[in-house]
C-alpha cells in the first residue's frame, strides 16, 4: 500500500522498513528454509556432499527470534543503546561496548542441532540424560557466552577464551572457566582437574573466529595440539562468503590470508576445505549450513549471515 511512498522522516522510513521485515519473518509459513538448504549442491565434491547434515529451524531458534523481536520493540532501551554505544566506543572496543550493554547476543546452533553434528544422530533426548556426553569443551572467542550456553550441557567442564575484558566478566558470570587467550590453558589449574586434562579438550569450538583473528593458520595448528589425542574434534563455523577482518590488528588486516575463493556458497566451502583445512591437516567428518543470528536494534529485529559449520578431525 505504501510502495513508492516518500517518507518525510528518516525515523518513519526506518519504522516502515522494520515493520516489513518483521511481517516477513514472523509469518507462520516462514521456516527460513533458505538458511539451511543448499542452493547448488552439484558444485560440491562428492565427499563434502556425502558429509552434509540437513538442519532445520527448531523451537529454540524460533524462541531466539521471538525474543529478538520483543527486545527491538523496547523503544527506551534501544534509544539508550543508540546513545551509549558510540560513547563507550571512545574508550573500548565495539565488542566490549556490546558486552557492557548486554546487547547483540548471537546464536549459531542450539542443542539438538549441535547433537546432530557432533553425535551424528537426532535420536535420543538429551533432556533425559543424567550425565554429560563429554568431559571438556574449549570455546574460542566465546563473546558473552550465549552461543556456548546452548550446548554447554553436553560437557562436564566448559572453558572459554575472549580478548575483550568485559566479555570475560560475562563468561565468568555463566560459570565458565576463562583461560589464557594465547596458550588456551587455565591461568590456575581447576581444582578437580588432572594436569593432562587441562592441556587437552574433547571439543574445541571456533565459531566465526577464523576470519576475525590475525593468524588463522596458527590457530588451526594450535587447535590440533590442544585436542585430546585420538578422539578430540574441532567444531568450526565460518561466515560465507569469507571476508577477513581483525578487530585487534593494525589496520584490521590479518597477518595470514586465507586462500578462499568462489562466487557461490558451495564453491567457497569447497575452496576452504581444499586450500586451507586439508593442507593444515584437517578432514571433514560432518557439516551443515546454518544462520549466524544476532539480536537487532531499533532498525531491524535481528541480523543474520550464512555459516558453514564443520566438524573436523585431525589427520596427522
Amino acid at each position: 500500500m505504501l510502495k513508492g511512498h516518500r517518507f518525510r522522516s528518516s525515523w518513519a522510513r526506518a519504522a516502515y522498513h522494520k515493520m516489513q521485515f518483521d511481517t516477513e519473518h514472523l509469518s507462520e509459513n516462514s521456516r527460513h528454509l533458505e538458511w539451511y538448504r543448499l542452493e547448488q549442491p552439484q558444485l560440491l565434491p562428492k565427499e563434502l556432499a556425502d558429509a552434509f547434515v540437513q538442519l532445520e529451524q527448531d523451537a529454540e531458534t524460533e524462541a531466539f527470534l521471538e525474543n529478538s523481536y520483543a527486545k527491538s520493540e523496547r523503544l527506551l532501551t534501544q534509544l539508550y543503546h543508540r546513545v551509549a554505544k558510540p560513547l563507550l566506543c571512545m574508550f573500548m572496543s565495539v565488542t566490549s561496548a556490546n558486552g557492557f550493554l548486554r546487547r547483540g547476543s548471537m546464536f549459531v546452533l542450539f542443542g539438538e542441532q549441535f547433537r546432530r553434528l557432533i553425535v551424528g544422530s537426532d535420536s535420543g533426548d538429551h533432556q533425559q540424560q543424567q550425565e554429560p556426553l563429554f568431559d571438556s569443551l574449549l570455546d574460542l572467542g566465546a563473546g558473552d557466552g550465549n552461543v556456548t550456553s546452548h550446548y554447554a550441557g553436553y560437557f562436564r567442564r566448559v572453558f572459554a577464551t575472549e580478548m575483550a575484558t568485559v566479555m570475560t566478566w560475562r563468561l565468568a558470570e555463566r560459570g565458565y572457566t576463562v583461560v589464557d587467550p594465547i596458550t588456551w590453558l587455565p591461568t590456575q589449574p581447576a581444582i578437580d582437574a588432572e594436569p593432562e586434562l587441562d592441556a587437552h579438550y574433547d571439543l574445541i569450538g571456533c565459531f566465526n573466529l577464523l576470519d576475525r583473528c590475525e593468524a588463522p593458520l596458527d590457530l588451526l595448528a594450535q587447535a590440533k595440539r590442544r585436542l585430546r589425542p585420538g578422539s578430540g574434534r574441532l567444531l568450526l563455523a565460518v561466515v560465507v562468503p569469507l571476508r577477513q577482518f581483525c578487530e585487534f590488528a593494525p589496520g584490521n588486516r590479518p597477518a595470514q590470508v586465507l586462500a578462499v575463493s568462489g562466487p557461490t556458497f558451495e564453491e567457497q566451502l569447497a575452496s576452504l576445505v581444499s586450500n586451507v583445512l586439508r593442507p593444515q591437516g584437517w578432514a571433514v567428518v560432518r557439516w551443515a549450513k546454518a544462520p549466524y543470528l544476532c539480536e537487532g536494534d531499533l532498525y531491524q529485529s535481528f541480523y543474520h549471515l550464512t555459516d558453514a559449520v564443520l566438524l573436523l578431525r585431525p589427520t596427522d
